[in-house]
């Protein structure tokens, strides 16, 4: 019944102090420690149901135990299909399976893309480049007990979403630089909904040569693309999260509105060139709905099979054939030589 899976071992550590110097200079590793904290610290207020505003400035009362961060190789995320089916993922940041997609609830890397905003789109995507857990103690404002408790945290790197200029192109991705304020970050695994496909856009080309070497070792950015796009039909699954509270298993999606951007107001006509040019236009209400198929309850069904209309091309077939035509008149009256023997009748056709 676990969301995710993570290994117990603590067979690989770290030295957080020495694993940040070793990485001195490295993109990736700038604010580590803080950064890491404060996303503890949120996580630590939800389970003492405690408020921001009473907790403020309190990482100074978090510590790691020992001061080390274990290492993982795996998690495997289990997470419910569309038609309430179980299902599990694994994601290894070694490997092309380390991108995870994430509700947008806080806005993610871009505050301009905030869940609140007119044309957010619902999903974060992110590349998972570790896989780590820490035991914490916490001494600040309600605090229970001494004891060390252990916390599983993704440490990824942050996908910036770029909205789609027509509703026939698949969405399209992109990595912030890497020097910028909140390109990288951390996830509680719990938040992962599933992982998902990233296809490279292959005819832009990437970021940097084939022999240069990238700008950081922790995020493995010598083979970054310009450009990605963002597979919406890996799977059945994946087809139904962008046709929002359609997936009966995707019970995320039933409680708030369809999210503005899973909402075309009218879909142009088709354009093979993708320009967008096409004048022509197919009315959709702004604010579709799914209407569902209520089922005729039985006495109607009755009524209705049991009095046919005469006049309906498909049923009352039996009332509306002719009467006066018996069996040789009808193939009389569909060769269309009534009172000729058979006998002239193929001397005509083959003369």
């Amino acid at each position: 019944d676990t969301h995710y899976h993570i290994g117990k071992t603590q067979n690989e550590s770290k030295h957080i102090i020495a694993f940040v110097q070793e990485n001195q200079g490295d993109p990736a590793i700038k604010d580590f420690i803080p950064h890491l904290k404060e996303h503890l610290l949120m996580r630590i207020q939800l389970k003492l149901e405690q408020d921001e505003d009473d907790t403020h400035d309190a990482t100074k009362y978090i510590f790691f135990k020992n001061e080390r961060i274990y290492t993982h190789r795996l998690i495997r995320i289990n997470y419910t299909t569309y038609n309430v089916h179980r299902a599990q993922e694994a994601i290894n940041p070694r490997t092309s399976h380390c991108n995870i997609m994430l509700l947008n609830k806080s806005g993610g890397f871009d505050s301009s893309a905030s869940s609140k905003g007119p044309s957010a789109h619902p999903f974060l995507y992110a590349r998972v480049i570790g896989i780590y857990h820490v035991n914490i103690i916490y001494t600040g404002p309600g605090m229970l007990d001494y004891k060390p408790t252990r916390f599983d945290f993704l440490w990824v790197r942050w996908y910036k979403h770029t909205p789609c200029t027509s509703p026939y192109r698949l969405h399209k991705l992109s990595f912030p630089p890497l020097a910028s304020r909140g390109a990288f970050g951390f996830v509680d695994p719990n938040d992962v909904l599933r992982g998902c496909h990233i296809i490279p856009s292959f005819n832009l080309g990437t970021l940097r040569g084939v022999d240069e070497v990238g700008m950081s070792k922790c995020a493995y950015d010598s083979g970054d693309s310009k450009a990605y796009y963002i597979n919406h039909f890996v799977d059945r699954d994946m087809i139904m999260r962008y046709h929002w509270s359609l997936g009966i298993g995707h019970t995320y999606s039933h409680y708030d509105e369809t999210p503005p951007s899973l909402v075309p107001p009218a879909f142009p006509a088709y354009d093979p060139t993708g320009t967008g040019t096409a004048e022509e236009e197919i009315s959709i209400t702004s604010n579709p709905q799914v209407v569902p198929m209520v089922a005729a309850s039985s006495d109607g069904l009755d009524d209705f099979l049991d009095d046919p209309d005469p006049d309906d091309p498909e049923l009352g077939m039996d009332e509306q054939e002719n009467e006066d035509l018996g069996p040789e008149e009808w193939d009389h009256a569909e060769i269309g030589h009534e009172g000729e023997s058979d006998d002239e009748i193929f001397e005509m056709y083959f003369m």
